[in-house]
């Protein structure tokens, strides 16, 4: 990008600043694209749980031999898979910043400027973004994490409730 009256140096600090600036965008995607994955895979996980369950207590009537333990692997499975969703959901809340104003700003407080002081305005701008979008960021991806660990624990429980209940039927 070429700005007239703009040195060098100051279009290369500013391509850098606009290449952090996209950066720090795209994780924030990538996240967000990770936590609406973790919201459906647990979603799907409760409802053949539930659905599932209901299903073998209707078939199975009084036979059903459900000790209290496997009341408790079962209701710890459901809160985990539901606390997968929550920090998922809750990461949503930690939104990107943007640089650009609404144009009416936008021509206000840059249209008596000159493309020099705009370039640096416009840096100083990308540069407080960036840090703004870094911190979200974080804070989503530590989200994120602890939802893959709530989910993936969600799915040890659900296999040994499963295996334990197939096991009890077939026996």
């Amino acid at each position: 990008m070429v700005v007239e009256g703009a040195s060098e140096n100051e279009e290369f600090i500013f391509e850098r600043v606009k290449e952090r600036y996209e950066f720090e965008n795209a994780r924030l995607l990538v996240t967000d694209n990770k936590a609406s994955h973790l919201i459906g895979w647990s979603a799907l996980f409760l409802s053949i749980l539930l659905t599932g369950g209901s299903i073998l207590f209707l078939k199975t009537g009084e036979s059903l031999k459900i000790s209290g333990n496997d009341i408790y692997l079962l209701i710890g499975t459901l809160l985990l898979l539901l606390l997968s969703m929550g920090f998922s959901l809750f990461a949503f809340k930690f939104i990107s910043y943007k640089v650009v104003p609404e144009a009416r700003q936008l021509i206000m407080k840059y249209g008596e400027k000159t493309k020099k002081e705009t370039l640096t305005v416009v840096a100083t701008e990308m540069a407080k973004a960036i840090e703004k979008n870094k911190v979200n960021c974080d804070k989503k991806d530590n989200l994120v994490s602890i939802s893959w660990g709530l989910f993936l624990a969600g799915m040890v429980t659900s296999t040994i409730f499963i295996t334990e209940q197939v096991t009890k039927l077939l026996s």
